[in-house]
């Protein structure tokens, strides 16, 4: 009677065989790593090192240093074992949070010197801009030499607009057209 039972167990035990297999994992592969040797140097290999928490859905759970990931198992090529445990891993951020906490503070430094510097530009903008003398206005300001026409304030006027409206509708001048454009340009 121990066979229907011990065929319930063998596959059991062969489960948790293979789910110990990864407990200790520590590189997962993310490439072929013959690929990765071959790549140029000074690149790093696609390789994400730490400790396999759970397996679940198709999702492989890693504790690194500096946080967990969650990774599909589609994305992993090959896993390789050591002995890298989550303790290994706290120790690490441990050891590290002194160095980690100096560039976070130099990094405030420099964002803060930036925006000083950016803002004392902006004012030293600002008084130059103040200083500058006036533009010059040309010696001909009546004239504007891209349309070809005279810029004298009559010319705007709607009754000069309605005048050579009425004489391009008698007379079928185009240049009274063109006038008309030059002058709708103008405002």
């Amino acid at each position: 009677m121990w066979y229907p039972s011990a065929m319930r167990t063998i596959p059991l035990l062969l489960g948790v065989l293979a789910l110990a297999a990864h407990a200790k994992a520590d590189k997962f592969w993310l490439e072929d790593p013959a690929v990765a040797a071959k790549a140029a140097e000074g690149s790093s290999a696609a390789v994400i090192e730490g400790v396999l928490v759970a397996e679940k859905d198709g999702v492989y759970e890693i504790r690194t240093v500096g946080g967990t990931l969650f990774l599909p198992k589609a994305n992993v090529f090959r896993v390789d074992r050591d002995d890298l445990t989550v303790a290994k891993v706290e120790q690490a951020e441990k050891d590290a949070a002194g160095a980690l906490d100096a560039a976070n503070q130099e990094r405030r430094m420099v964002a803060e010197a930036n925006t000083r510097a950016r803002s004392l530009r902006a004012v030293e903008a600002s008084a130059r801009k103040a200083d500058a003398p006036a533009a010059v206005q040309p010696a001909d300001a009546g004239f504007d030499a891209v349309l070809g026409v005279s810029l004298d304030q009559n010319v705007n006027n709607a009754s000069v607009r309605l005048q050579l409206r009425n004489a391009y509708a008698q007379t079928r001048d185009r240049s009274y057209l063109k006038t008309l454009r030059q002058l709708r340009r103008m405002r």
